[in-house]
């Protein structure tokens, strides 16, 4: 999973074609995760993976601020994207990872049949109820959202678990598409969710792989 999130971070300007797009179709904000909790024996793991994810983040915003400025000319939706993703890779943290994984991997899927969608992400979480969500697609002024009320981590029978709540809300119908618990243990999947065998960062990567279809294919 850390393949697809970090390549198309910093490489998506340069496969994809230079023209500007002015509609965005699919187009989805995804909030930061709401409430979290994780097992105190994950507290030495889960401190050396923020360590780590913060390393990359700088990376990535170095490697974004070297590019030439001729290397910068790419669709207005890619432009956004990755700006978003910048931004957002600022204050990243293992809960916050599984926003910023859902929204690289989404626009990875996305874009094999719609070269115009728009994945953006935002750092704010919702009060988890219509309402909430109504009001932030209006000012955001997206058709949809992806929020994760929900982010945890435990131990069961000898196994580290990610137990994660998803919501999908249509603002034209003012409604819930998807609102299901999804969970994934620490063995490696493989394939486009590929990981660290053992590792939380599998269990985030199993609990995605539920999660994701129903998301595509609403």
């Amino acid at each position: 999973m850390k393949k697809i999130a970090f390549i198309l971070l910093l490489s998506i300007h340069t496969c994809l074609p230079c023209v500007a797009q002015t509609v965005y179709e699919p187009q989805l904000l995804v909030l930061a995760p709401g409430d979290h909790s994780f097992d105190p024996s994950l507290q030495k793991e889960i401190d050396a993976r923020n360590a780590e994810l913060n390393k990359m983040a700088l990376q990535s915003q170095k490697a974004m601020a070297e590019q030439k400025t001729g290397d910068k000319v790419q669709p207005e939706n890619i432009r956004l994207m990755q700006q978003s993703s910048i931004s957002f890779l600022e204050h990243i943290d293992i809960f916050k990872q599984v926003s910023f994984l859902s929204q690289q991997y989404l626009t990875y899927r996305f874009y094999e049949r719609f070269t115009n969608c728009l994945v953006l992400l935002k750092d704010e979480k919702s009060k988890n109820n219509l309402t909430d969500l109504q009001k932030l697609a209006r000012e955001q002024q997206t058709p949809y959202i992806l929020n994760l009320p929900k982010i945890s981590f435990y131990k069961q029978n000898g196994k580290t678990w990610c137990k994660l709540q998803l919501q999908l809300y249509d603002l034209k119908t003012n409604q819930l598409l998807v609102d299901k618990e999804y969970q994934g243990d620490w063995n490696n999947p493989g394939f486009e969710f590929t990981c660290e065998q053992g590792s939380v960062g599998c269990t985030i990567s199993n609990a995605m792989a539920a999660a994701m279809p129903d998301v595509l294919f609403r």
